[in-house]
């Protein structure tokens, strides 16, 4: 995790009320969140494909072709990414409001 990454997912911890957590935890915490929105940009691209065009991202091998394949395909994965990771983002923190109000309606908090 990069010291810019650090500083963004400390913002989000403090909102999910885990800011608490070891160094070790976040990264585990911070990892995850990555590999979840990596998935979901995989998804979105995935679904705006034929399955002609996923045979042939699938052959694709490097970083270099996926990146000529997604641009003639006029696929900007960096506005997917963002999107992607602020609605992932939102979901996180109102599933943790969610959570939190239902222990403190349950008198755990």
């Amino acid at each position: 995790m990069t010291k810019q990454q650090t500083f963004s997912y400390d913002d989000l911890f403090v909102q999910l009320g885990i800011a608490n957590l070891s160094a070790a935890e976040k990264e585990v915490f911070a990892k995850s969140i990555e590999e979840n929105v990596e998935g979901r940009i995989m998804v979105r691209i995935l679904n705006s494909l034929s399955d002609e065009d996923k045979t042939a991202f699938d052959a694709c091998k490097t970083d270099a072709e996926i990146e000529a394949f997604l641009k003639a395909k006029n696929i900007d994965m960096s506005a997917i990414a963002v999107e992607e990771a602020l609605t992932f983002r939102e979901e996180l923190i109102k599933d943790a409001s969610f959570i939190e109000g239902k222990l403190s309606a349950m008198g755990k908090k």
